[in-house]
């Protein structure tokens, strides 16, 4: 679990680092050029505005997904199967691959095995889409993690836990009296 946070943390590092970090440099540089403009070109700074406006706009999407990434809230509104389904969709949407999902029994698990397994899923599709040339994919909640990898380029990651070991209820300090 601490491998699977410092992981992540180091993406959202990264991602402030190499992207957000330097646009939104950019923008502050943008805009005192812009209070420069204002006096002897006053259209070239009102089409510069509305241009970082609009980018502005990218940026908070991305503020946005990374607030996701900390602790996405689709699992405490949709539950795990929910919210990997809806993730199986917007991957399926965003890269143009055919993806499934299967969903076999009910599958309950405390939060913190949820949001690892959450992750797992995520960063499964996150680099089928960055470095895989899949033309399909399928998604199935089962539980130990393995990765096979074909000489045809297939490969075939799973994520085994088991449910029924998993202990779910009251924290053992609240049944004390």
């Amino acid at each position: 679990m601490t491998t699977t946070q410092e992981e992540e943390r180091r993406r959202i590092s990264r991602d402030l680092h190499d992207g957000l970090g330097p646009s939104l440099a950019s923008i502050g540089n943008r805009l005192r050029a812009c209070q420069l403009m204002v006096d002897h070109d006053p259209e070239r700074a009102k089409t510069e505005l509305r241009d970082l406006a609009g980018s502005m706009k990218g940026h908070v999407q991305e503020v946005r997904e990374l607030i996701h990434d900390l602790r996405p809230l689709v699992l405490d509104q949709l539950g795990l199967s929910g919210a990997v389904g809806q993730q199986v969709t917007l991957f399926s949407q965003e890269s143009g691959v055919r993806a499934s999902f299967d969903e076999s029994g009910s599958v309950t698990l405390n939060p913190f095995a949820e949001v690892t397994v959450f992750r797992v899923v995520q960063e499964c599709l996150s680099n089928v889409q960055k470095h895989a040339e899949a033309t399909r994919v399928e998604v199935s909640l089962g539980g130990s993690l393995s990765v096979r990898s074909a000489p045809d380029g297939g490969c075939e990651i799973t994520l085994f836990i088991p449910v029924e070991e998993v202990a779910v209820g009251a924290h053992p300090s609240a049944s004390r009296g």
